[in-house]
């Protein structure tokens, strides 16, 4: 149950912290309008979270899935990165929306599949809640983050949502190659799957 426990607090944090970061950075900033629009991501990811899993645990190609959901995470981060770095925030209301919907129901999906198997399947009180605690845990971290960066400058927010972004951004890479690589898109995909096994989802 430890190791179901670091994998669903992983899954939960790669979710639920972005969306942190980003409201707080929102908020340094006064954009007023691209907080709204994270928050109605967070409940659109909240609604498409049970049907995405349910689709996601009968498609026949998962890796395939995830490692275009990874390479779509790492690609809205670097766009999240040049502008923050640039000082010209300049993201408009469905852009926001429509990323953080995405990097929320990336990792929720997984959750829901598993706390589904945990709960219906195998009808584990263990491992419900291991994972219904890690979930909880990952979404205080991200709600004590709101917290904490209203008592910062605007350029720690600033310093802070970069570093982030910077770790997200080497995690992300390295889930679409791990994925790429299983789904066989990849020239020496056994290679690269096998160097890669112990930085994925099922990895040390």
């Amino acid at each position: 149950m430890p190791e179901l426990f670091v994998r669903t607090l992983s899954q939960g944090l790669q979710a639920f912290m972005p969306a942190a970061l980003f409201l707080s950075f929102a908020r340094s900033r006064g954009r007023a309008d691209l907080i709204l629009s994270a928050r109605w991501a967070m409940a659109a990811a909240t609604l498409l979270t049970v049907p995405a899993g349910f689709l996601f645990q009968r498609a026949t190609h998962q890796a395939g899935i995830e490692a275009l959901l990874a390479a779509s995470a790492v690609a809205c981060t670097v766009v999240f990165v040049r502008s923050v770095k640039s000082d010209d925030f300049r993201a408009s209301r469905p852009a926001v929306f429509a990323a953080l919907t995405l990097i929320l129901i990336r990792q929720t999906m997984e959750i829901e599949v598993v706390l589904r198997a945990a709960l219906v399947e195998l009808r584990s009180l263990d491992a419900t809640i291991a994972i219904g605690g890690a979930v909880v845990v990952s979404l205080l971290a991200a709600f004590v983050w709101t917290l904490a960066a209203r008592r910062l400058s605007r350029d720690a927010v600033r310093g802070a949502a970069i570093a982030f972004a910077a770790v997200f951004l080497v995690q992300g890479l390295v889930y679409a190659l791990h994925e790429s690589a299983e789904a066989r898109w990849l020239p020496w995909s056994d290679t690269l799957h096998a160097a890669s096994e112990p930085y994925g989802p099922e990895g040390q």
